[in-house]
Protein backbone atom coordinates (compact mmCIF):
# COMPACT_ATOMS: atom_id res chain seq x y z
CA UNK A 1 0.00 0.00 0.00
CA UNK A 2 1.21 3.68 -0.93
CA UNK A 3 -0.72 6.69 -1.30
CA UNK A 4 0.68 9.54 -3.71
CA UNK A 5 0.98 12.41 -1.30
CA UNK A 6 -0.56 15.58 -3.93
CA UNK A 7 1.41 18.06 -1.84
CA UNK A 8 4.75 19.13 -1.75
CA UNK A 9 4.95 18.67 2.08
CA UNK A 10 7.70 21.51 4.14
CA UNK A 11 7.80 18.20 6.73
CA UNK A 12 8.40 14.98 6.44
CA UNK A 13 7.22 13.16 9.58
CA UNK A 14 9.04 9.32 9.74
CA UNK A 15 7.20 6.44 11.84
CA UNK A 16 9.13 3.27 12.13
CA UNK A 17 6.93 0.48 13.01
CA UNK A 18 7.19 -3.41 14.06
CA UNK A 19 4.05 -5.17 16.10
CA UNK A 20 3.28 -1.27 17.35
CA UNK A 21 -0.51 -2.44 17.24
CA UNK A 22 -0.88 -1.56 21.02
CA UNK A 23 0.29 2.40 20.13
CA UNK A 24 -0.27 2.68 16.27
CA UNK A 25 -3.47 4.92 16.47
CA UNK A 26 -2.06 7.10 18.96
CA UNK A 27 1.08 7.74 17.23
CA UNK A 28 -1.00 8.41 13.93
CA UNK A 29 -3.32 10.61 15.11
CA UNK A 30 -1.02 12.45 17.20
CA UNK A 31 0.69 13.83 14.37
CA UNK A 32 -3.02 13.95 11.76
CA UNK A 33 -4.00 16.41 14.25
CA UNK A 34 -1.02 18.56 14.22
CA UNK A 35 -2.48 22.02 14.24
CA UNK A 36 0.33 22.60 11.20
CA UNK A 37 -0.88 20.88 7.89
CA UNK A 38 2.00 20.92 5.20
CA UNK A 39 3.56 17.79 5.92
CA UNK A 40 3.73 14.03 4.96
CA UNK A 41 3.71 11.30 7.42
CA UNK A 42 5.73 8.45 6.11
CA UNK A 43 5.12 5.03 7.64
CA UNK A 44 7.48 2.37 7.25
CA UNK A 45 6.56 -1.06 8.78
CA UNK A 46 9.24 -3.90 9.34
CA UNK A 47 7.08 -6.88 8.40
CA UNK A 48 5.11 -6.65 11.79
CA UNK A 49 3.61 -10.28 13.17
CA UNK A 50 0.73 -8.34 14.72
CA UNK A 51 -2.60 -6.18 13.40
CA UNK A 52 0.09 -3.08 12.82
CA UNK A 53 -0.37 -3.04 9.31
CA UNK A 54 -4.17 -3.79 9.03
CA UNK A 55 -4.14 -1.07 11.30
CA UNK A 56 -2.37 1.65 9.06
CA UNK A 57 -4.78 0.69 6.13
CA UNK A 58 -7.64 1.71 8.41
CA UNK A 59 -6.80 5.37 7.80
CA UNK A 60 -7.29 7.02 4.10
CA UNK A 61 -5.54 10.28 4.81
CA UNK A 62 -3.91 11.66 1.35
CA UNK A 63 -0.70 13.09 3.86
CA UNK A 64 0.17 9.50 4.55
CA UNK A 65 2.56 7.02 2.48
CA UNK A 66 3.28 3.54 4.11
CA UNK A 67 5.15 1.06 2.99
CA UNK A 68 5.20 -2.11 4.37
CA UNK A 69 9.04 -4.38 4.38
CA UNK A 70 8.54 -8.07 2.96
CA UNK A 71 11.38 -9.03 5.36
CA UNK A 72 12.20 -7.54 8.72
CA UNK A 73 15.65 -5.34 7.87
CA UNK A 74 16.00 -3.98 11.32
CA UNK A 75 15.67 -0.72 12.97
CA UNK A 76 18.05 1.66 11.24
CA UNK A 77 18.03 0.32 7.97
CA UNK A 78 14.30 1.25 8.07
CA UNK A 79 14.62 4.59 9.22
CA UNK A 80 17.41 5.10 6.68
CA UNK A 81 14.82 3.56 4.29
CA UNK A 82 12.27 6.65 5.40
CA UNK A 83 15.05 9.24 5.35
CA UNK A 84 15.68 8.13 1.22
CA UNK A 85 11.51 8.62 0.62
CA UNK A 86 11.46 12.02 2.42
CA UNK A 87 10.12 14.78 0.54
CA UNK A 88 10.01 17.79 3.05
CA UNK A 89 12.84 20.18 3.58
CA UNK A 90 12.56 19.47 7.52
CA UNK A 91 12.28 15.34 8.68
CA UNK A 92 11.04 14.24 12.23
CA UNK A 93 10.72 10.44 13.48
CA UNK A 94 7.58 10.01 15.10
CA UNK A 95 8.12 6.35 16.04
CA UNK A 96 5.14 3.76 15.79
CA UNK A 97 4.92 4.31 20.02
CA UNK A 98 5.56 7.78 20.24
CA UNK A 99 3.23 11.13 20.55
CA UNK A 100 3.69 14.89 19.24
CA UNK A 101 1.28 17.65 20.89
CA UNK A 102 -0.70 19.33 18.20
CA UNK A 103 0.98 22.29 18.61
CA UNK A 104 4.77 20.21 17.89
CA UNK A 105 5.37 20.98 13.96
CA UNK A 106 4.21 24.23 14.10
CA UNK A 107 6.73 25.02 16.69
CA UNK A 108 9.33 23.36 15.58
CA UNK A 109 9.11 24.82 12.09
CA UNK A 110 8.56 28.46 13.50
CA UNK A 111 12.26 28.18 15.22
CA UNK A 112 13.75 26.63 12.43
CA UNK A 113 12.63 28.79 9.12
CA UNK A 114 13.78 31.73 11.60
CA UNK A 115 17.39 30.58 12.06
CA UNK A 116 19.26 30.12 8.63
CA UNK A 117 22.55 27.43 7.83
CA UNK A 118 21.72 25.00 10.59
CA UNK A 119 21.79 21.42 10.52
CA UNK A 120 19.47 20.46 13.17
CA UNK A 121 17.03 21.56 16.09
CA UNK A 122 16.79 19.76 19.70
CA UNK A 123 14.48 20.61 21.92
CA UNK A 124 15.99 20.55 25.48
CA UNK A 125 14.52 21.60 29.45
CA UNK A 126 15.92 23.94 31.83
CA UNK A 127 19.37 24.45 31.95
CA UNK A 128 21.23 26.54 34.05
CA UNK A 129 22.74 29.37 32.24
CA UNK A 130 21.66 28.70 28.61
CA UNK A 131 18.91 30.63 27.35
CA UNK A 132 16.72 28.77 24.60
CA UNK A 133 16.52 29.25 21.56
CA UNK A 134 19.89 29.18 20.96
CA UNK A 135 22.55 28.25 18.18
CA UNK A 136 26.16 27.37 19.23
CA UNK A 137 28.57 25.70 17.12
CA UNK A 138 30.37 22.70 17.04
CA UNK A 139 33.52 24.17 19.66
CA UNK A 140 30.66 25.08 22.50
CA UNK A 141 28.66 22.15 21.48
CA UNK A 142 31.24 19.51 22.80
CA UNK A 143 32.76 22.06 25.43
CA UNK A 144 29.00 21.15 26.91
CA UNK A 145 28.92 17.56 26.35
CA UNK A 146 32.26 16.59 27.76
CA UNK A 147 33.09 19.48 30.37
CA UNK A 148 29.28 20.12 31.61
CA UNK A 149 26.21 18.67 30.99
CA UNK A 150 25.25 17.11 27.27
CA UNK A 151 23.09 19.30 25.09
CA UNK A 152 22.93 16.51 22.29
CA UNK A 153 21.61 13.48 24.26
CA UNK A 154 18.12 13.28 23.72
CA UNK A 155 15.53 11.15 22.26
CA UNK A 156 15.06 11.35 17.96
CA UNK A 157 11.61 12.95 18.67
CA UNK A 158 13.41 15.48 19.84
CA UNK A 159 15.19 16.04 16.46
CA UNK A 160 13.74 18.39 13.84
CA UNK A 161 16.34 17.40 10.91
CA UNK A 162 17.33 19.58 7.69
CA UNK A 163 16.85 16.61 5.44
CA UNK A 164 19.22 17.45 2.99
CA UNK A 165 21.90 17.67 5.50
CA UNK A 166 20.84 14.21 7.19
CA UNK A 167 20.83 12.51 3.52
CA UNK A 168 24.61 14.21 2.91
CA UNK A 169 26.20 13.18 6.21
CA UNK A 170 24.96 9.81 4.98
CA UNK A 171 21.84 9.34 7.48
CA UNK A 172 22.32 6.78 10.49
CA UNK A 173 24.68 4.48 11.07
CA UNK A 174 24.15 0.86 10.96
CA UNK A 175 27.27 0.04 13.38
CA UNK A 176 26.18 0.48 16.47
CA UNK A 177 23.68 -0.74 18.72
CA UNK A 178 22.15 2.85 19.19
CA UNK A 179 23.20 5.61 16.19
CA UNK A 180 21.24 8.17 18.12
CA UNK A 181 24.12 9.76 19.70
CA UNK A 182 26.01 9.22 16.68
CA UNK A 183 24.07 10.72 13.99
CA UNK A 184 23.89 13.80 16.61
CA UNK A 185 27.58 14.10 17.09
CA UNK A 186 27.94 13.87 13.28
CA UNK A 187 25.67 16.33 12.50
CA UNK A 188 26.64 18.90 15.12
CA UNK A 189 30.48 18.70 13.79
CA UNK A 190 30.19 20.03 10.26
CA UNK A 191 26.94 22.48 10.95
CA UNK A 192 25.25 24.54 13.50
CA UNK A 193 22.81 23.04 15.89
CA UNK A 194 19.54 25.18 17.21
CA UNK A 195 18.71 24.19 20.88
CA UNK A 196 15.17 25.18 21.81
CA UNK A 197 13.04 25.00 24.82
CA UNK A 198 10.42 21.55 24.75
CA UNK A 199 8.39 19.71 25.06
CA UNK A 200 6.91 19.14 21.90
CA UNK A 201 6.81 15.31 22.04
CA UNK A 202 6.86 12.16 24.06
CA UNK A 203 8.86 9.16 23.57
CA UNK A 204 7.51 6.33 25.11
CA UNK A 205 10.16 3.72 26.85
CA UNK A 206 9.41 -0.10 25.90
CA UNK A 207 11.39 -2.90 26.69
CA UNK A 208 13.30 -3.85 24.33
CA UNK A 209 14.25 -0.71 22.36
CA UNK A 210 18.01 0.48 21.38
CA UNK A 211 18.49 2.11 24.32
CA UNK A 212 17.38 -0.78 27.07
CA UNK A 213 20.52 -2.71 25.86
CA UNK A 214 23.09 -0.43 26.50
CA UNK A 215 24.03 -1.70 30.40
CA UNK A 216 26.93 -3.35 31.67
CA UNK A 217 29.33 -0.66 30.04
CA UNK A 218 27.56 -1.29 26.36
CA UNK A 219 26.80 2.26 26.52
CA UNK A 220 30.47 2.97 26.91
CA UNK A 221 31.35 0.36 24.29
CA UNK A 222 29.52 2.14 22.00
CA UNK A 223 30.11 5.59 23.15
CA UNK A 224 34.40 4.58 22.71
CA UNK A 225 33.91 3.20 19.31
CA UNK A 226 31.80 5.92 18.03
CA UNK A 227 34.44 8.42 19.28
CA UNK A 228 37.19 6.80 17.49
CA UNK A 229 35.48 6.71 14.52
CA UNK A 230 34.19 10.07 14.36
CA UNK A 231 37.57 12.04 15.19
CA UNK A 232 39.25 10.01 12.11
CA UNK A 233 37.62 13.42 10.18
CA UNK A 234 37.52 15.72 12.67
CA UNK A 235 40.50 18.30 11.87
CA UNK A 236 40.49 20.78 14.63
CA UNK A 237 43.12 20.11 17.11
CA UNK A 238 41.20 21.21 20.26
CA UNK A 239 38.42 18.71 19.37
CA UNK A 240 40.46 15.76 18.49
CA UNK A 241 41.97 16.44 22.06
CA UNK A 242 38.76 17.03 23.07
CA UNK A 243 37.06 13.59 22.08
CA UNK A 244 40.53 12.03 23.00
CA UNK A 245 39.97 12.96 26.75
CA UNK A 246 36.64 11.73 26.73
CA UNK A 247 37.71 8.16 25.46
CA UNK A 248 40.49 8.31 27.76
CA UNK A 249 37.46 8.39 30.65
CA UNK A 250 35.81 5.90 28.87
CA UNK A 251 38.51 3.48 28.96
CA UNK A 252 39.00 4.09 32.87
CA UNK A 253 34.99 2.83 33.13
CA UNK A 254 35.32 0.09 30.87
CA UNK A 255 38.37 -1.14 32.77
CA UNK A 256 36.62 -1.32 35.38
CA UNK A 257 33.57 -3.53 33.99
CA UNK A 258 35.77 -5.38 32.40
CA UNK A 259 37.08 -6.84 35.38
CA UNK A 260 33.68 -6.92 37.07
CA UNK A 261 32.83 -8.85 34.37
CA UNK A 262 36.09 -11.21 34.82
CA UNK A 263 35.42 -11.41 38.52
CA UNK A 264 31.64 -12.87 37.64
CA UNK A 265 33.15 -15.61 34.88
CA UNK A 266 31.36 -13.73 31.68
CA UNK A 267 34.68 -13.92 29.18
CA UNK A 268 32.97 -12.71 26.36
CA UNK A 269 31.79 -9.14 27.87
CA UNK A 270 35.37 -9.09 29.61
CA UNK A 271 37.02 -10.24 26.14
CA UNK A 272 34.62 -7.57 23.49
CA UNK A 273 35.98 -4.63 26.04
CA UNK A 274 39.76 -5.74 25.82
CA UNK A 275 38.99 -6.19 21.58
CA UNK A 276 37.56 -3.49 21.27
CA UNK A 277 39.61 -0.75 23.64
CA UNK A 278 42.75 -2.23 22.63
CA UNK A 279 44.10 -2.65 26.58
CA UNK A 280 46.23 -6.09 27.81
CA UNK A 281 45.34 -7.11 31.38
CA UNK A 282 47.75 -4.82 33.27
CA UNK A 283 46.61 -1.76 31.13
CA UNK A 284 42.81 -2.68 32.21
CA UNK A 285 44.71 -3.00 35.73
CA UNK A 286 46.02 0.69 35.19
CA UNK A 287 43.05 2.41 33.81
CA UNK A 288 40.43 0.97 36.39
CA UNK A 289 42.98 2.26 39.41
CA UNK A 290 43.99 5.93 37.83
CA UNK A 291 41.86 8.84 38.26
CA UNK A 292 40.94 11.38 35.41
CA UNK A 293 43.31 14.29 35.92
CA UNK A 294 40.52 16.38 33.59
CA UNK A 295 37.97 18.67 35.50
CA UNK A 296 34.48 18.61 34.51
CA UNK A 297 32.77 21.97 35.75
CA UNK A 298 30.23 21.44 38.39
CA UNK A 299 26.73 22.54 36.78
CA UNK A 300 26.29 24.03 40.63
CA UNK A 301 28.83 26.29 40.35
CA UNK A 302 27.25 28.27 37.15
CA UNK A 303 25.82 31.69 38.26
CA UNK A 304 22.66 32.10 37.01
CA UNK A 305 22.48 35.49 37.54
CA UNK A 306 25.75 35.61 34.75
CA UNK A 307 23.97 33.41 31.40
CA UNK A 308 26.79 31.97 29.23
CA UNK A 309 25.27 34.45 26.43
CA UNK A 310 22.99 36.81 25.94
CA UNK A 311 19.68 37.79 24.88
CA UNK A 312 20.21 38.88 21.16
CA UNK A 313 19.74 35.69 19.93
CA UNK A 314 16.15 35.93 21.59
CA UNK A 315 15.18 39.76 20.41
CA UNK A 316 16.08 38.47 16.93
CA UNK A 317 13.97 35.38 17.05
CA UNK A 318 10.35 36.28 14.98
CA UNK A 319 8.00 33.25 14.04
CA UNK A 320 7.27 33.03 10.44
CA UNK A 321 4.05 32.80 9.45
Amino acid sequence: MSFKNVYHPLVTVAMVTYNSQDYARMAMESVLASSYENFELIICDDCSKDDTWSIIGEYNDQRIRAFRNETNIGEYPNRNKCIDLAQGKYFLFIDGDDLILPHGLETYVRYAESFSNIGLVIQKGYFNNLIFPIVLEKEDIFDWEFNRKSLLTSSLTSNFFVTDVLQKVGKLSVDFINSDDEIRYRLALKYPVLFIPGWLTWPRETPGQASSRLSGGRGQLESFKMLNKIVKDETSPALIDAFRQQNTRNRQVLARFALKHLLKGNVKSYRDIRQVTDMGFFELIRFSLSRSNIEVIPEQEYDPSKPLHNFDHIRSFKYVE
